[in-house]
């Protein structure tokens, strides 16, 4: 079974430090949830928190002068509780706006469903770039995480080497808060094991975060070896 998205979930957006996410709709008990939340603040950015259970994947930030943005991801592998839940809440410290996301995926390894990330934050560029990645599996799900300090929208997604036919966005969300911020995210199939060079994605002219995730998908173990289902 190859990497499959299910749904996602968002917050509405908050001029808050308290980010609350909806559950993403249909969410199974074994799905991969992944979260992304974004914080803007004119200064630094504190480290951001989830709730019990989540994993921190990585955070990144760009801190320079005017209104710094900082994309956190985190992930969890839904049990019952989170089917049986609403929403979840992350916090973001110092920050004065924010907003997030929370995706649900399923055919993903169940034991290292993310192979491989990397991100950076940017200083003013129309470019988000995100460092590369090598994943150690093919046929990885290649996910796109994007931050910007605007009410902007996200477009031309790819990565430098083997990039895929096709992208698909998930969402694209430019909000209009104290402190506005935009986030988004894409993603395609990529059977190579290869580096992937860089990630980007085109956008106003503001500070800006790129985050690569690489979601492995799920293998079967037979008596002489395994092998990836798809």
């Amino acid at each position: 079974m190859a990497v499959t998205l299910r749904s996602f979930g968002q917050s509405p957006g908050a001029d808050s430090t308290s980010c609350v996410i909806v559950k993403p709709s249909g969410l199974a008990v074994g799905d991969l949830m992944i979260a992304q939340v974004v914080g803007a603040v004119a200064g630094t950015p504190g480290t951001f928190t989830a709730p019990g259970g989540w994993t921190e994947i990585r955070q990144d930030a760009w801190v320079g002068t005017g209104n710094d943005v900082k994309s956190a991801l985190f992930k969890k592998i839904a049990v019952q509780a989170d089917v049986d839940a609403t929403n979840f809440t992350f916090t973001t410290p110092s920050c004065s706006s924010n907003r997030g996301t929370i995706t649900a995926w399923y055919g993903h390894d169940a034991t290292t469903p993310i192979n491989a990330s990397n991100g950076q934050g940017n200083a003013a560029s129309t470019t988000i770039t995100s460092p590369a990645v090598t994943p150690s599996v093919a046929n990885c799900e290649v996910c796109l995480f994007c931050a910007i300090a605007d009410n902007s929208l996200v477009a031309s997604y790819a990565i430098a080497t083997d990039n895929p036919a096709s992208w698909a966005e998930v969402y694209d969300l430019p909000s209009n808060l104290t402190v506005d911020l935009g986030l988004s995210m894409a993603h395609a199939l990529r059977p190579q094991t290869s580096a992937t060079g860089l990630g980007t994605a085109t956008t106003t002219s503001d500070p800006n975060v790129g985050q690569l995730v690489m979601i492995a998908p799920a293998t079967v173990t037979y008596e002489y070896g395994t092998a990836t289902l798809s």
